[in-house]
């Protein structure tokens, strides 16, 4: 029979994978949800040039309102069904992590950004890709020179919790964003750290 935990990746249409993060041997945990119809239509009419970066920072009970305000100041029309699927994410890492609070980002993506394949300095991280291609990973071991077969991508609206170096000194698992730079290809990517007792900051820039 084969070893569930064989690999440090976990992947599945059922959100419940999110909690084989949990496992000591897995290290990136992938749920493939789909984008339901309201979402598409609202991204298909979303400018990217006509919205900054979102930062914020916010307590668990206060993330949905926080997220709204913030959204505005950013200079998103009201997107209902974007701001619904990125507070499903947030409640799957809290749920998942035990944390009271997260650092939020959503982030308009022109070039290479983190072009190296790396591991961050948090505990847990959440990220998924709503216009453009996804974040690519690759197993550490491939690290030095990956060959065209050892690097993957996260499916559109895929949610994924990955590792970071304060929960695994060297994890398994590296990630980085897709090269794009000169290719007229943007990104919208949403990033969710897990975090303590976070200080509330709203900010777009």
């Amino acid at each position: 029979m084969e070893d569930r935990w064989e690999t440090p990746d976990r992947e599945s249409r059922d959100p419940e994978v999110l909690r084989d993060i949990l496992h000591p041997a897995v290290d990136l945990a992938i749920w493939n949800r789909t984008a339901p119809t309201a979402l598409l239509a609202e991204l298909r009419e979303l400018d990217l040039a006509s919205v900054e970066n979102l930062r914020l920072a916010a307590p668990a009970q206060a993330l949905a309102d926080l997220l709204s305000d913030a959204m505005r100041t950013a200079g998103y029309p009201d997107m209902p069904a974007l701001r619904a699927h990125v507070l499903e994410a947030a409640g799957h890492l809290l749920e998942v992590s035990g944390a009271t609070g997260v650092a939020l980002r959503l982030e308009c993506i022109d070039d290479n950004a983190c072009r190296l394949f790396h591991a961050d300095y948090v505990t847990l991280r959440g990220l998924a890709t709503y216009i453009g291609p996804g974040t690519q990973w690759i197993h550490a071991a491939a690290r030095n020179d990956p060959a065209p077969e050892d690097i993957h991508s996260l499916e559109p609206f895929a949610f994924a919790l990955l590792k970071g170096r304060l929960w695994a000194e060297n994890p398994s698992i590296l990630h980085r964003s897709p090269p794009i730079a000169d290719t007229g290809q943007q990104r919208l990517l949403l990033v969710i750290d897990a975090v303590e007792d976070p200080v509330t900051t709203p900010v777009s820039q």
